[in-house]
């Protein structure tokens, strides 16, 4: 890359005389390129066309910037308290910030009705989306951040761990031994279920489960009717 401009080449020389023609607007400094260029892109507009015709006359792969439409029906926009109070209210940052946030909307928009209506905790934050004809109206919850998500709801791995070992028998054992009535569950019986408290003892046995659901018996089916013709058709 050239130290300096007296190192550039005839070539080289002629792109940059091309590109300091190109008139960009002056962006403002309180405000990022991209968001000048969304909220007035036709002073961007000569500036596109001209860098356009440059890629074309050098041989450059084009590009293009702005998408091309492929229905007449008017997309969707986004309306701000920003967007609201400069260019729909046109008024500055300072008489904004003078007003609640509430009251400015209020001059548009009827935020009694039931689309600004506030549910399951969330309500409106000041953003709509319109074409002109249909609007959607966007709620935020209070403890949502800029992307939509509540960090409050979600718990660490540590928390979760202190939460679980509380519930261990081993940590609540002056409550057991104070409790009047106490049920102990051993896992470690060949029963299915076994429970024992001050009144007697509860079992729930495999043998018992087979009497019941009638397994064995519909076992000893199954296997007379596969010496048949079972064996055939499963084959």
């Amino acid at each position: 890359m050239p130290e300096s401009l007296d190192d550039l080449t005839a070539e080289e020389s002629e792109l940059l005389e091309e590109m300091w023609t190109l008139n960009l607007p002056f962006p403002d400094q309180d405000k990022p390129l991209a968001y000048s260029v969304t909220i007035d892109p036709l002073a961007f507009f000569p500036a596109y066309c001209r860098l356009s015709s440059l890629y074309e006359k050098h041989g450059f792969r084009r590009f293009s910037a702005i998408p091309l439409h492929r229905s007449l029906i008017q997309s969707h926009v986004q309306i701000d308290t920003v967007i609201l109070y400069s260019h729909i209210l046109c008024i500055t940052w300072r008489d904004a910030e003078a007003v609640e946030k509430v009251n400015l909307w209020m001059r548009i928009c009827n935020l009694h009705t039931k689309a600004f209506r506030s549910r399951h905790g969330m309500q409106f934050e000041g953003s709509i989306t319109t074409d002109g004809t249909s609007v959607s109206v966007y709620l935020k919850h209070p403890e949502a951040d800029k992307y939509g998500k509540c960090s409050s709801g979600k718990k660490s791995a540590t928390t979760l761990t202190a939460e679980v070992t509380v519930l261990y028998v081993e940590k609540n054992l002056p409550a057991c031994r104070a409790a009047e009535n106490v049920i102990v569950i051993d896992p470690n019986k060949h029963d299915i279920l076994y429970c024992q408290d001050g009144n007697g003892t509860f079992r729930y046995t495999a043998n018992q489960q087979a009497v019941e659901t009638g397994s064995r018996r519909f076992a000893k089916e199954w296997q007379q009717m596969k010496a048949g013709s079972i064996d055939l058709i499963e084959s």
